[in-house]
């Protein structure tokens, strides 16, 4: 048997729940919530594994939202 690390776990969820809401299955607070504090590897995620769905809107939300909370953290920090 098997087993994977905690980390290819986790990149997997995030990546099966980021595909979720750009199908429409889930909204933006959502996502956000399940991204929490990994919005970098969302960020890097979207962009590597996901890059179909890079000319929806749901991306472009997703992205912006991501960015702005990073433009946040480099004012702030």
């Amino acid at each position: 048997m098997h087993a994977r690390s905690i980390e290819v776990s986790a990149a997997k969820y995030v990546r099966n729940c980021i595909r979720a809401y750009f199908e429409g299955s889930q909204n933006l607070r959502w996502i956000m919530g399940v991204i929490g504090d990994g919005k970098e590897e969302a960020r890097t995620i979207a962009q590597t594994r996901l890059g179909q769905f890079a000319g929806t809107l749901r991306y472009r939300d997703l992205m912006a939202e991501l960015a702005g909370a990073r433009e946040k953290r480099h004012t702030t920090g």
